[in-house]
């Protein structure tokens, strides 16, 4: 069943090695906004949290970068707890997709720490977190940037978690052939 994820909020979930995420947004617009020169762009991410509170991992996407970037957090350090940020091209992917009417990104978990970040069952990048074990919550948050409202991602996203031996073999096929 499919469990929905407003901007602004967190969702429970379970995802173990050998499992799948699932995440469908209804739009995907990467396009710049006002003056981003002067201004931040706007920005979306999604955060996975373990049990102890880290985020495992981080995908962020902003406005005027056809990039995605992977991140995760420490929730206890002496210093801001970030590792370091890794930033894929989206340029491939992207081209002509800008004001796409939807997207699906999946992530895939091959071991205690690895995830493969898919938009609609391609590959476009690996993380390996810090943190091992199995992500339990998510969170969404998003900003529009100065001059709109208008997020990358909308605001409401559909969440589905599968195990991969429950996909069907198109799907599966996909992720684990890692293209």
């Amino acid at each position: 069943m499919a469990k929905h994820l407003e901007k602004d909020n967190t969702l429970p979930l379970y995802l173990a090695t050998g499992s799948v995420l699932v995440i469908k947004s209804t739009s995907f617009d990467l396009v710049a906004n006002g003056n981003s020169t002067v201004f931040r762009p706007g920005e979306s991410h999604l955060d996975l949290y373990n049990k102890d509170d880290n985020i495992t991992l981080r995908i962020k996407f902003r406005k005027g970068q056809k990039k995605i970037f992977c991140n995760d957090r420490a929730s206890k350090s002496i210093g801001d707890g970030w590792g370091k940020e890794r930033s894929t091209d989206l340029g491939p992917i992207d081209d002509g997709r800008s004001g796409y009417r939807s997207i699906t990104i999946s992530v895939y978990t091959d071991s205690s720490h690895r995830y493969q970040i898919l938009f609609d069952l391609t590959t476009v990048c690996y993380f390996n977190s810090r943190f091992p074990g199995p992500a339990l919550r998510m969170t969404y948050s998003a900003w529009g940037g100065p001059f709109t409202e208008e997020t990358i991602l909308s605001n409401i996203l559909q969440v589905k978690n599968y195990r991969i031996c429950d996909l069907q073999p198109e799907e599966k096929q996909a992720i684990e052939s890692g293209r």
